[in-house]
């Protein structure tokens, strides 16, 4: 057994390398059912789905509550390709032969729950500028689960999974590229100016 960071080992159990608390007694992990990599890349395709189907409600209110013209034609081409990387990630379940749904994606819905509050207590300037910091962390969210889903599909040499992830990963930064351009000369909205901000909204679209 070799010994990972976090109090983890690798067992070799049926040729796939699985994972054990090294902490659990050998009675208790004689009854525990390890994780293994295909386990692993069910969980982030089924989170992700969970997730992607969070974001793409989301993005029809934040549509609605911006007051600029330019964030709402942002929000709905995202809601666009968000409905793609449904269908992606539909097409992955199936070629594993699993539902896309079965998990529930809490870190998604706590930014959306944020959003609804936000939305709800902020004047339109100040809720334009949030409204793009909420989507800057959508955007992070799903750059690590698709960029997990991707690295575990290719060591399970699974590639039509692989290939799906890895088009939306790409999307993605994409889209993370596009939503820094909104603050200007900064990486975050809320820390540029006003003009810098209006700036990056024109240069945006």
């Amino acid at each position: 057994m070799n010994p990972l960071r976090g109090g983890w080992v690798y067992k070799n159990n049926a040729d796939i390398k699985t994972l054990i608390p090294a902490h659990m007694s050998s009675t208790l992990a004689s009854n525990f059912k390890p994780a293994t990599l295909r386990d692993i890349l069910i969980e982030d395709i089924q989170d992700l789905y969970s997730a992607e189907t969070c974001r793409n409600k989301a993005l029809e209110k934040m549509a609605v509550a911006a007051s600029n013209e330019a964030l709402q034609k942002i929000f709905h081409r995202h809601l666009e390709s968000g409905k793609k990387h449904v269908q992606r990630l539909e097409q992955a379940a199936k070629s594993l032969g699993i539902p896309a749904e079965g998990k529930h994606c809490s870190g998604m819905m706590g930014i959306t729950l944020d959003m609804e509050v936000m939305i709800r207590s902020r004047p339109s300037g100040i809720r334009d500028i949030q409204l793009v910091c909420t989507a800057q962390k959508m955007t992070h969210y799903k750059l690590v689960g698709y960029g997990s889903a991707t690295v575990v599909a290719k060591l399970l040499k699974l590639e039509t999974p692989a290939k799906l992830m890895q088009a939306t990963l790409a999307e993605e930064n994409i889209c993370k590229a596009e939503l820094s351009a909104l603050g200007g000369d900064t990486s975050y909205a809320p820390f540029g100016s006003t003009t810098q901000y209006t700036a990056g909204l024109r240069k945006a679209i």
